[in-house]
């Protein structure tokens, strides 16, 4: 018997599911990176700068890759963690080795630098400003998984993953970086500083300050300061301020499963941030298009884990 158990766990390993592979990668959360890229895409446009559909879906594309790779290789540097503390992740269970998801990873990495290469060439646009921000993207990418669990400043490098993504997205789209990009980055990289800090300590289900939240509220403030000229952006503005609540409340309350809850409410409120940038720079098809990101977010977690 237990050589027909060794059997089936060997197969597993060498054929893991589509599940398997879905959990790996938080799939659910894949709609917040897209409402990024159109957001750098849409602020990098201009009267000078064709905006075609092939170039829009190969970024979108290979940031996607980017992101996917990314949380690949957050399994894979947290193995041994996770068989303490989150034995529900695939490689903890034995559902798949971590060879396996190493090298799918760098796979994955490499198909993204020739996915936004080649995008950043339908363009027209500088191929090497655009390849170095991705590299700096990946550069980020990898050292908050190799060094997240000892690094105090964890936080501020996957802010920085995110604040790229609006870069690297823009330097596709044009050669030149305007400022409006540079700031709703640094928005966003608040934001992503705080939800961080609260993911970290999805494990322990419970937080220790409530600090995180409030700097995640720095595109509230943006938000309400913008919205007096421009009132469209009320209506993401309205969810966004429900959601940090929402967060702020399972925190707060700190019940079984209440940490984890709040995380997956300030992932899919990205978005929310990002239409919220739509309609202040006048981008209103967009901007319904990044909330639409966001409802898509919520339900897909209900299917596959965002966390």
């Amino acid at each position: 018997m237990d050589t027909v158990n060794a059997t089936a766990t060997h197969r597993l390993k060498q054929f893991p599911s589509i599940n398997t592979w879905l959990k790996l990668g938080r799939v659910s959360n894949l709609p917040t990176v897209w409402a990024n890229v159109l957001v750098g895409i849409a602020l990098a446009s201009s009267a000078t700068v064709s905006v075609t559909s092939s170039f829009v879906l190969l970024t979108l594309f290979g940031i996607s890759l980017a992101y996917i790779a990314g949380m690949f290789l957050n399994d894979v540097f947290d193995a041994e963690f996770d068989k303490q503390h989150r034995n529900d992740r695939p490689i903890a269970q034995g559902d798949i080795r971590i060879q396996t998801v190493a090298t799918v990873a760098v796979i994955l990495l490499m198909a993204c630098v020739a996915s936004i290469g080649f995008a950043t060439q339908l363009a027209g646009q500088s191929v090497v400003q655009a390849l170095c921000a991705l590299l700096a993207l990946l550069g980020c990418i990898v050292l908050y998984n190799a060094s997240h669990k000892n690094n105090p400043l964890s936080p501020v490098i996957m802010g920085a993953c995110r604040a790229l993504v609006y870069v690297t997205a823009a330097l596709v789209a044009n050669v030149v970086l305007s400022l409006d990009v540079l700031m709703v980055a640094g928005i966003l990289w608040l934001y992503v500083i705080g939800l961080t800090y609260t993911a970290k300590q999805e494990h322990l289900n419970e937080l220790r300050s409530l600090w995180p939240v409030v700097v995640s509220c720095a595109p509230i403030a943006w938000g309400v300061y913008t919205s007096l000229e421009q009132p469209m952006v009320m209506i993401p503005l309205v969810l966004l301020m429900a959601s940090v609540m929402f967060a702020a409340i399972k925190l707060i309350h700190r019940s079984p499963g209440d940490v984890p809850k709040a995380v997956i409410s300030l992932i899919a409120a990205m978005a929310l941030v990002d239409a919220m940038v739509l309609f202040a720079f006048g981008f209103p098809a967009l901007a319904l298009m990044a909330m639409g990101c966001w409802v898509l977010t919520l339900a897909a977690q209900r299917w596959v884990s965002g966390t």
